[in-house]
């Protein structure tokens, strides 16, 4: 990979709930957007 090469992702609540769900890890610092 070329070092300029930038790769812009924007995460949901859907995709934050959705991997709560795959690893289990339902911390409120990873899942509430509010804490």
């Amino acid at each position: 990979m070329h070092p300029s090469v930038i790769f812009k992702v924007q995460v949901t609540e859907e995709d934050r709930l959705a991997f709560a769900a795959l690893s289990g890890d339902y911390n409120p610092l990873h899942v509430d957007s509010e804490y």
